[in-house]
């Protein structure tokens, strides 16, 4: 969004940026818009009351991080209210552009939060090899997310949710990179370039700087970070235990003992910008609601989103996900001119599955269409094939495609502690999984995966 504007236009007067007039949809849309300004236009936007308050705040915390000076030749002149940086001549530099983008943070239920400035460096123009090398950092899995909540819920505990402000600001960068001087940053170096000491947002390498900082304060605190799922840390002491997930800035607690809980906090504290969320009520999208009989997990308002951004929000709601013997492959229909807007629509459904397992068919069979809609499938057969060697001691070279631990639930069988029986067509849970339902049986079967409505009438 241009800073340029017409006077006398809706929502602009004076050159200047208005909210004022505006409807709003057309406000939040103006809020949430993401622009890069550009140098010479920087003032005109920081006019904007919730431009010049989100860019302070910006530059306040650059400033406010800057905790060490860099080794430069002897003509460079450091400044230590730099965005943790030092100035240098050096004209022969490969350069990273910097941009401000402004946008607006919401809260759990959608109402506006704060407007907010972030620096970021056009990370395109770094060389691999050269200006970054290792860039992957892990993200905490959901199963390891569901695992630890019955584990919560199990033991009666709490589950607490706190936030890192501007995490990647906190990452020490270890190669040498470099970046013009910020728009509309004051500054008496005219020539100069800035040799950055901070991750800041946009360097590829910069979600594996915070999470190394971020994985060196909790190991020093004496906690364990786990092989299955690097982004879960464990911490036992007696009786007392501590489980800590983090997704990027986001991190879950859970403890045994609330004043040991609460002296981890003070010590994050102490490490980083810290957010105390309190109890954890909306974590990646999934609202969570604590009860005596667990946790329940919801995406309301993100199913919603999705129906709102398909324009469906006044459709008559479908009894099933898919109608019954409905053969997707054998349909014949012209090809969609965008089919970015069909995988982008199957990955929403995808995140879905957290909490619609009863969906999970469905939406497995929509995404065999996004580059082969011919594909083959033989899962039937191969469970089958499973499920007849558990109950028969049959072994030969066509089998060895069954793993080993299938082997110890045959000689468990054989031995009596486990028993099959036949379950009725009408009585499969995974059928649900497998194959598209009626409406009667889908009803019966999404009540036995536990899924229920939250918002329904009692």
């Amino acid at each position: 969004m241009s800073a340029h504007t017409r006077r006398g236009e809706e929502g602009f007067a004076h050159g200047k940026l208005s909210f004022s007039g505006m409807k709003k949809t057309l406000r939040d849309f103006a809020h949430i818009y993401m622009f890069l300004a550009a140098e010479e236009e920087i003032e005109r936007v920081q006019n904007h009351p919730y431009c010049e308050l989100a860019t302070n705040q910006s530059h306040k915390v650059l400033s406010e991080n800057t905790s060490s000076s860099c080794s430069t030749p002897t003509t460079t002149r450091l400044c230590t209210c730099s965005s943790l940086v030092g100035f240098i001549n050096c004209e022969n530099l490969r350069q990273s552009k910097p941009a401000i983008i402004y946008t607006i943070k919401y809260l759990a239920d959608g109402t506006l939060e704060r407007h907010k400035a972030r620096l970021v460096v056009q990370g395109n123009t770094q060389v691999e090899g050269e200006d970054y090398n290792e860039t992957f950092a892990p993200v905490v899995k959901m199963t390891t997310v569901r695992t630890v909540l019955r584990l919560v819920a199990a033991n009666q505990w709490e589950v607490f949710q706190m936030d890192v402000n501007n995490a990647f600001l906190h990452g020490d960068l270890e190669e040498e990179v470099y970046m013009k001087l910020p728009p509309g940053f004051r500054h008496t170096h005219p020539g100069k370039v800035c040799r950055l000491q901070k991750s800041l947002y946009g360097l590829k390498q910069a979600p594996r700087c915070w999470f190394k900082k971020l994985s060196d304060a909790l190991l020093k605190f004496g906690f364990v970070q786990s092989y299955d799922d690097y982004s879960l840390f464990s911490f036992s002491k007696g009786i007392m235990e501590i489980r800590v997930l983090v997704y990027v800035d986001d991190l879950l607690i859970t403890d045994s003992d609330p004043y040991m809980i609460q002296k981890f906090k003070d010590y994050l504290s102490r490490c980083f910008s810290m957010k105390d969320l309190g109890k954890l009520k909306y974590f990646l999208g999934i609202e969570v609601s604590h009860g005596p009989e667990g946790f329940f997990l919801s995406q309301r308002k993100y199913s919603l989103d999705i129906v709102a951004d398909t324009g469906n929000l006044g459709c008559r709601p479908a009894a099933t996900p898919m109608e019954l013997n409905y053969n997707l492959a054998l349909v014949e229909s012209p090809l969609l001119a965008c089919p970015k807007k069909y995988r982008r629509l199957v990955g929403r459904l995808i995140y879905l599955l957290n909490t619609r397992p009863e969906l999970c068919y469905s939406v497995h069979l929509l995404s065999q269409f996004m580059k082969a809609p011919n594909e083959a499938h033989m899962e039937a057969t191969l469970r089958l094939a499973a499920n007849h060697i558990a109950a028969n001691p049959v072994f030969h070279e066509r089998t060895k495609h069954i793993k080993n631990d299938s082997h110890v639930v045959r000689n468990a069988v054989q031995d009596g502690v486990i028993i099959t029986k036949h379950v009725t067509t009408h009585e499969k849970l995974a059928d649900i999984l497998t194959k598209a339902l009626g409406r009667v049986p889908f009803r019966k079967m999404i009540s036995k995966l536990g899924v229920v409505d939250l918002h329904s009438p009692t």
